[in-house]
Order: C-alpha cells, then sequence, then structure tokens
C-alpha cells in the first residue's frame, strides 16, 4: 500500500504539519474506508517533558506551516473529499474555519487554558482548607 499510495515528502519542511493526515486522505479519496477506534491511542508529549525529536517550532511559525500545510492539503483532497461526503461548503470556505481555529488554537487557547487552570487550582485550595476545618 505504502509503494502505491507514498508518503508526501513536500511537508518534510516546516513542523510537518498533516504529514500523517495525507498519508490517510490519500486512501480515502481513492475509495478506502478509515475506520476509527478507541482501542488505540496516540498522544504528543509537551515540550516540557520532552526536548528533543520531532518537529518543534514556535508559536508563530507553527501556526503559519499548520496554514500552509492546510491549504495545499486542502488543494491536492479537498475536491475529492467533498464530493464523497456530499459536502456543499467551498473550499476557500474550509480554509476560512480553519485558519480561524488554528489562530484560536495558537494564541486564545493556551492563555484561557492557563487561567482555567489557575481557577481550578483555587477551587481545590479553597476545598481542602475548608475541609481541613
Amino acid at each position: 500500500m505504502l509503494l502505491k499510495f507514498p508518503f508526501d515528502d513536500r511537508y518534510a519542511r516546516g513542523n510537518g504539519y498533516r504529514e500523517e493526515t495525507d498519508f490517510q486522505m490519500n486512501l480515502f479519496v481513492n475509495g478506502f474506508d478509515i475506520y476509527v477506534t478507541n482501542e488505540c491511542h496516540s498522544f504528543h508529549l509537551p515540550l516540557s517533558q520532552v526536548r528533543t525529536g520531532g518537529q518543534r517550532t514556535r508559536p508563530l511559525k507553527r501556526l503559519y506551516w499548520s496554514i500552509y500545510y492546510t491549504r495545499y492539503f486542502f488543494g491536492k483532497y479537498y475536491e475529492r473529499y467533498a464530493k464523497r461526503l456530499r459536502l456543499r461548503s467551498p473550499r476557500w470556505l474550509a480554509l476560512v474555519a480553519f485558519s480561524i481555529f488554528a489562530v484560536y488554537r495558537e494564541t486564545l487557547r493556551p492563555s484561557l487554558h492557563a487561567i482555567a487552570m489557575w481557577v481550578v487550582a483555587r477551587r481545590r485550595a479553597s476545598t481542602e482548607h475548608l475541609s481541613a476545618t
């Protein structure tokens, strides 16, 4: 299967965003089904736990490359994907929606997560204090 549907080496620059998705989408738009299971898990460790490996980039570069590669990815597959799933949304709209999400993910989400964790920690401390008295 890898000989017929090889990985696209164009994703080697930047952060490699969509490298694995490209392989899966290539199979999907060529008639193969993709199955999802909760029996298999994958996760990426945060930089604080793993300092080497992967394609590490700063947030603004990560934002640039994720939009750059999504545009490339949509150019390769969106029309066939939309046809197979009977989507009516044009490719440009899908790219705009992704870009908005990517900006949120790289700018607002980290700050909002930090605030949420601070609130949770304060609530735990307050609850522990009340339990101790």
